[in-house]
């Protein structure tokens, strides 16, 4: 079930031209009434920068597939939900800038946001909870976290094996190999001292005649 839904639940703080005051605004209030407000005024710039990235891929979206009245752009295929099924045509990419190009011209001189956004944000709504079962807005859900939590949980043992082999390696060097090592560097010293101090021949010591 969800719950607090961002396209009608006030999160976005603004400076409000008409007052002079800050408030907040849902994400579909802030698109009908966009030319009412001066700023945004969040807690810290880095705050406002955040919401600002959201909202402007929101229009990027939008009108990188609608012209300003609604229609799709020039070589644009969309589905039902509105998502773009495939890249445009290189021979439908002249008309595509040009269209583009005069709708943001038109963005710009209305100095406010058409009905199509609305209705973009619209047909994405079950999106925008941000508590909810299959899709909390900006987060992983229940299920994504477990699957996660056993592929860490894989990546962990493997960790753990190539560790263990690597502390039973750095055991084996310190107690096995290297004292075997000194035993065969004593023998050494003692097999040298006796051929030079006793002058056995060295065919004795090697069993040959």
């Amino acid at each position: 079930m969800g719950r607090f839904n961002l396209l009608d639940e006030a999160w976005i703080s603004v400076l409000d031209n008409r007052t002079g005051n800050k408030t907040a605004v849902s994400i579909l209030e802030f698109f009908r009434n966009s030319g009412n407000y001066h700023a945004f005024a969040g807690e810290m710039e880095t705050q406002n920068f955040a919401v600002m990235r959201f909202l402007l891929s929101v229009i990027q979206t939008v009108f990188s597939r609608f012209d300003f009245y609604g229609n799709i752009l020039p070589g644009v295929i969309v589905d039902d939900s509105w998502r773009q099924k495939e890249p445009v045509d290189e021979d439908d990419l002249d008309d595509y800038g040009e269209a583009v190009s005069e709708c943001w011209k038109q963005l710009f001189i209305s100095g406010s946001f058409p009905e199509v956004i609305l209705q973009y944000l619209e047909k994405w709504r079950d999106r925008f909870y941000l508590f909810d079962d299959e899709h909390p807005f900006y987060q992983v859900n229940q299920n994504e976290m477990n699957e996660e939590s056993a592929t860490q949980m894989k990546d962990l043992k493997r960790l753990l094996f190539v560790g263990v082999f690597i502390v039973i390696e750095l055991v084996a060097a310190r107690f096995v190999w290297q004292p075997a090592y000194n035993a065969f560097q004593v023998c050494q010293s003692f097999r040298v001292f006796f051929l030079s101090h006793l002058r056995v021949p060295r065919e004795t010591l090697d069993g040959q005649q």
